[in-house]
């Protein structure tokens, strides 16, 4: 079981109707990984779908990873003061 330490990139997929990601990071052993989830229909939970990444840790990982990236303005327009 692999354990991942960074994620370098993060895709949302949408295919048939189902929502899901592609992702790829480091592993503790230094090795670059690739992966893929499913978001459950509420969006509140995922699975990982990649077998030798499913674990309780690397779903921890995830959690951070998009928490942060929710925390991250999303344009450089976000970044800038707004104009009365």
């Amino acid at each position: 079981m692999a354990t991942i330490t960074k994620i370098n990139s993060f895709c949302e997929t949408i295919e048939a109707g189902v929502r899901g990601a592609e992702f790829t990071g480091i592993s503790k052993m230094g090795r670059i990984i690739r992966g893929s989830l499913q978001f459950y229909d509420d969006g509140t939970n995922f699975e990982i779908l990649t077998s030798n990444l499913n674990s309780s840790k690397n779903k921890e990982m995830i959690w951070q990873y998009l928490l942060d990236q929710q925390a991250k303005p999303s344009t450089a327009e976000d970044t800038l003061p707004s104009v009365p």
